[in-house]
């Protein structure tokens, strides 16, 4: 069965309100517009992975870490425009892989379904990363959300949520669908528009064909 993660809950107690409010402001953006924009969020956090291993490994080879966290954060994200069908590939296997850990009874091969699910991300790479942004950004506003109601003592966030494990999955369940419409309209609303200037451009050129054969 499907739970809510209960021990970022726990770890989220530590955080402060300006962190807090980064992250609510990170899953409104994932929730609302994540699909739309998933090249930047490969390459974002393709970079940033970059970094921070530059930052770990750069004194192994004799460079300062600051200089080492640069030079990876950059390669790093210069190779995730080049490879971003890749990671939707491996991003498929890994949503299959935790499907099948969740529902799919110990003992079964993962491979197939691995390589399934990231032949169907490829294939439907839009609506894949629509539903799969859609459902982060709403379990990180679920999670950010518990977590203000846990810092002003309203409730312990963690024991309710573990006794309301039902109503938080279909909350997100419901948000996602929501999220996924919401994005729907963003890829509409940016969707260029012919402008008047080309229509009337190919207005112009049947009236100028006409004229022509008058003459």
């Amino acid at each position: 069965m499907l739970e809510l993660p209960l021990e970022l809950l726990e770890d989220s107690r530590g955080l402060s309100f300006p962190t807090l409010s980064l992250f609510l402001t990170v899953g409104l953006f994932l929730w609302t517009a994540g699909g739309v924009f998933h090249r930047f969020w490969l390459v974002a956090l393709a970079t940033l992975a970059g970094g921070l291993v530059g930052l770990e490994s750069g004194p192994r080879f004799h460079l300062q870490p600051i200089v080492a966290g640069v030079l990876f954060a950059f390669t790093s994200g210069a190779l995730a425009l080049a490879l971003v069908d890749l990671a939707i590939f491996l991003l498929g296997g890994l949503a299959a892989l935790t499907l099948l850990r969740a529902a799919a009874p110990p003992g079964t091969e993962p491979l197939p379904f691995v390589l399934g699910g990231g032949l169907v991300f490829l294939m439907l790479r839009t609506f894949w990363m629509v539903l799969t942004t859609s459902a982060a950004g709403s379990l990180v506003l679920i999670l950010t959300i518990l977590s203000f109601m846990d810092r002003g003592k309203h409730l312990d966030a963690v024991e309710w949520s573990a006794g309301h494990q039902k109503l938080l999955l279909g909350t997100q369940g419901v948000l996602t669908m929501v999220g996924a419409l919401a994005q729907w309209m963003v890829s509409r609303w940016n969707q260029p528009e012919d402008s008047p200037s080309e229509e009337s451009q190919g207005d112009r050129k049947p009236a100028r064909k006409r004229s022509a054969e008058g003459h």
